[in-house]
């Protein structure tokens, strides 16, 4: 595959957080791991985004000074734009807002083009609003920068007037290379009253009709943002070539009547390109890809998504699907990431992605490639391989976690498994290699900040996805880290290796903390919770009572009833102690089942 060349690495080092009994939150342990880790993020993201200045302009720059809010005249912004040269620098000393106006035919949009940066106080500090009457932004043939600002309002509509079809109502790049940095661009609209257009609401990357155009977004949120296509952003190489590559962001809340709620990433006879890194994508919604849509009919599209997390998007339609992502003859690649509670409407399109491939005589191939993630509670199935088209789409996945039913549905595609997976179902009966666990339940906790930049679903205690995994499935991509940023493996002395693995954990998220060791011996580990149940819980009678009677069973050599006792004090947990306590109740429901398990059932 073919992804933009930029690429970061990351290394941290591992705190120190503190131990409590059954995974209970350990909470300034791993609140002061949480804080480590999202300074290295920051302290990385800012050293990029300054590299990337200084590489252009740290050398003979002029400052422009924005002394004024105005939309035009002396010492605005549009002023500034006017005069500057390639290498300068437009800095403010103003807050506020700056409100454009209409220029008659010539639209409200700032024009960029030139090489400049302009480098705003910060998003919270000054805002560019387009007043919904027009385009906030045009950067054309530049190697531009835009940071500190918030971008919001504006509005782009696809008549004859406008030359770009009403695409990226607050950001049109056409052409060059743009990075946006700490930025936020939100509450932008791009609508279509023509025959096609209105894509990008929030941002529209234009390579198409033979240009290149490339985009880098680091620290921004694009947010609330609507389009035809690409609600928040639309990067398209349609017979050209686009690339867009996302760091550390937040892409959230975005509408698509179209295609891509969050994101549309079009290749069609040409080449484009996504790659997401320790971003979130989440509750956007869309026709059809309600977080990320990808085609490259008679081209390429690729879409790569690492160490980030993909969550609660919805697509609407009745005819596709792909709540989370849908492909048309793309490549996806996730790796050491989550794709958790998406929605479709259709019953076979792919709650969490619909993958489709070419029918003859469109050339191309439909890849999906999961290793080391995380994908949960999407409805109302996981993974679809789609055949309606004609064509062959392939799934190769690895190290994965899939909590769903139905996990996989296949209507005539290529499943290969690689080994290391762990399924809630019988993964559609694709899942056959020696080190898979089918129709087990993960032990998976609610998406929640568990450290790290994005959320995760944290593996609890007795979890069988525990020291079950392998780690350098796809060394390029899984390099020695969760999706979290944390080492792995983490070995748990208290969960044995899984046949063939490196004691690394399946799915995205690596323990860092021991669970309780339960005792070998089943009489004495009835008994440890028992005294568990009496010092984590504030009304203990029932459950112990229950643990008593299965210890009783068990002192009398009787484990079928012993069993039926430990299932009973499972379910005492989910009623009684999992609507206040959901870790802690899902931690005892672990140690029940490893129970169990060594009982022999």
């Amino acid at each position: 595959m073919a992804y933009c060349s930029r690429s970061i690495t990351m290394n941290f080092s591992k705190a120190q957080s503190s131990k409590l009994p059954l995974c209970r939150p350990a909470a300034q342990g791993k609140q002061n791991e949480r804080n480590f880790v999202r300074k290295q993020f920051v302290r990385k993201a800012f050293l990029i985004a300054l590299a990337w200045v200084c590489s252009y302009w740290c050398v003979g720059a002029a400052t422009i000074l924005v002394s004024s809010t105005a939309d035009d005249g002396p010492g605005t912004l549009r002023d500034a734009l006017d005069v500057a040269n390639d290498g300068d620098v437009i800095a403010f000393s103003v807050t506020g807002t700056i409100t454009l106006a209409s220029h008659g035919i010539f639209g409200t949009e700032l024009l960029v083009s030139r090489s400049v940066t302009i480098a705003g106080p910060g998003a919270d500090q000054l805002a560019i609003d387009g007043n919904r009457i027009g385009r906030v932004f045009l950067v054309s043939a530049t190697n531009a920068i835009l940071a500190g600002l918030t971008i919001t309002n504006g509005f782009a509509v696809s008549a004859p007037s406008d030359p770009f079809g009403g695409n990226g109502a607050g950001i049109q790049h056409t052409y060059g290379a743009l990075v946006i940095s700490n930025c936020s661009i939100g509450g932008n609209q791009s609508l279509n009253l023509g025959s096609f257009g209105a894509e990008g609401g929030g941002i529209a990357n234009d390579g198409s009709y033979g240009g290149r155009a490339s985009l880098l977004l680091v620290n921004c949120t694009v947010s609330d943002n609507g389009a035809e296509s690409g609600g928040g952003i639309a990067n398209d190489g349609f017979f050209g070539s686009a690339d867009v590559e996302i760091r550390n962001s937040t892409v959230s809340g975005n509408r698509s009547t179209g295609r891509g709620g969050g994101i549309c990433n079009r290749g069609e006879q040409g080449s484009a390109n996504v790659r997401i890194q320790n971003s979130t994508i989440a509750a956007n919604s869309a026709d059809e890809g309600g977080g990320i849509c990808s085609a490259g009919v008679f081209g390429t599209a690729n879409v790569l998504i690492v160490n980030s997390t993909v969550s609660r998007n919805q697509a609407f339609s009745q005819f596709s699907g792909g709540g989370a992502i849908a492909t048309f003859n793309s490549r996806v690649v996730i790796a050491n990431s989550t794709v958790s509670e998406n929605v479709t409407f259709l019953t076979d399109g792919g709650g969490a992605i619909l993958i489709s491939g070419p029918a003859s005589p469109v050339p191309g191939r439909a890849d999906l490639t999961i290793v080391s993630s995380t994908l949960a509670f999407n409805a109302p199935s996981g993974i679809t391989l789609a055949t309606w088209f004609g064509g062959n789409p392939s799934l190769e996945i690895g190290n994965t976690i899939l909590d769903g039913q139905p996990n996989i549905q296949n209507t005539g595609g290529t499943v290969i498994s690689d080994g290391y997976n762990l399924a809630s179902d019988d993964g559609g009966g694709f899942l056959t290699a020696m080190s898979d666990q089918v129709n087990t339940d993960p032990l998976l906790g609610p998406l929640q900040d568990n450290g790290g930049p994005t959320f995760t679903h944290e593996l609890l205690c007795g979890s069988p996805a525990i020291d079950h995994g392998k780690r350098d499935m796809v060394p390029d991509l899984v390099t020695g880290i969760d999706q979290r940023g944390f080492p792995r493996p983490s070995d748990d002395p208290c969960a044995p290796n899984g046949p063939g693995s490196d004691g690394t954990d399946v799915g995205a998220f690596e323990v860092e903390t021991t669970c309780a060791c339960l005792p070998t011996d089943p009489l004495q580990a009835v008994a440890s919770l028992i005294g568990a149940i009496n010092t984590e819980w504030t009304q203990p009678q029932q459950l112990r009572a229950t643990l008593e009677a299965a210890l009783a069973s068990l002192q009398r050599n009787k484990p079928i009833p012993g069993i039926h006792q430990l299932q009973a004090f499972q379910e005492q947990l989910r009623s009684q102690v999992a609507p206040s306590e959901p870790v802690l109740a899902a931690s005892l429901i672990g140690a029940a089942q490893e129970i169990i398990r060594r009982l022999g059932h």
